[in-house]
């Protein structure tokens, strides 16, 4: 392309004109952008303080979205949780794969005092940054475990919170050093934790083992994340280690998933005109499926969370 001149003195020349396609997914993304600025807006003044997330990250997409990380999730709990909010309200939190704090920040709202736990490095940078602002978290760059030392985590490349202790992820095989405790040798300021939440990619068996004594005297609830893959002998073990403390059981029910392509987008139409109901459902047999908040109810909290003694 040759340069135009200008016609007069001050009009601008053209240096170089390139026509560009505009596909449908260029629309789509610059609706998006739009939408995601508008909302971040609201996230920001919702949460009073900065936070950092990793870009292209499976929790940071959600939460620029949503604003917190599993929100109806979290909000669905904490109405189930209702009755012991005063307890807790008192009490210590134990946020057991902490990732950036998103769960973090949302118990600092409701305990007296959260110990968040993270042995990524780069994942409790974020975490130190973004729980900074609120005195009553106190990240902590460790895991928890059975035993006490210095292992390798297999480091997932597009969902940091699904890197393992034990499974090599196929999307990413970096491996990271990190240090592991027992919660059993811990002093947490003199206080037994009063609620744990425990999500460590399939580690969470290994999590109780090295607490049990302070899980016996403290009787948190707890909040587990439980694979499908855990229920291939039955029930897991971290449900029977519980269910020897004297632990029962809860979980979302969720709704059925159509197996049919126009059976699902039929529920995505009822749903739009009716909504979605969601229970918490209990058994004498936790149910075999994915659990992503597996609630462990103690002796202490069952009779006012409608948890009645088994014959």
């Amino acid at each position: 392309m040759t340069p135009s001149t200008p016609s007069a003195p001050g009009q601008a020349a053209t240096l170089l004109c390139v026509r560009q396609a505009q596909p449908v997914g260029a629309l789509v993304d610059r609706y998006i952008t739009r939408a995601l600025l508008r909302r971040a807006a609201v996230h920001a003044a919702q949460r009073g303080h900065k936070m950092a997330i990793f870009a292209n990250d499976l929790i940071g997409i959600d939460i620029n979205q949503h604003g917190v990380y599993e929100r109806d999730e979290l909000a669905l709990l904490f109405a189930f949780l209702q009755p012991l909010a005063a307890t807790f309200a008192a009490g210590v939190a134990l946020d057991v794969g902490a990732n950036i704090g998103n769960h973090s920040l949302f118990f600092a709202r409701r305990f007296a005092a959260v110990h968040a736990f993270e042995p990524h490095p780069d994942t409790f940078a974020l975490l130190r940054f973004n729980t900074q602002w609120d005195p009553r978290i106190h990240a902590r760059r460790v895991g928890l475990g059975s035993e006490a030392g210095r292992f390798e985590l297999f480091e997932h490349a597009t969902n940091l919170g699904g890197s393992s202790l034990r499974n090599a992820s196929a999307q990413g095989d970096r491996k990271v050093s990190i240090d592991i405790e027992r919660l059993d040798d811990l002093a947490l300021d003199g206080r037994g934790p009063d609620f744990m939440k425990i999500d460590v990619e399939g580690f969470e068996t290994e999590v109780l083992k090295g607490g049990l004594n302070a899980i016996a005297r403290g009787q948190p609830l707890i909040v587990l994340e439980q694979h499908l893959a855990e229920f291939r002998d039955g029930q897991p073990e971290a449900v029977r280690l519980l269910a020897g403390l004297g632990y029962r059981f809860a979980w979302h029910a969720a709704p059925p998933l159509p197996r049919t392509w126009l059976g699902r987008r039929w529920a995505d139409l009822r749903d739009l005109w009716r909504g979605q109901t969601h229970r918490i459902v209990t058994a004498s047999e936790v149910q075999a499926r994915h659990h992503s908040m597996l609630v462990a109810v103690p002796p202490r909290f069952q009779a006012a969370l409608g948890l009645r003694p088994e014959a």
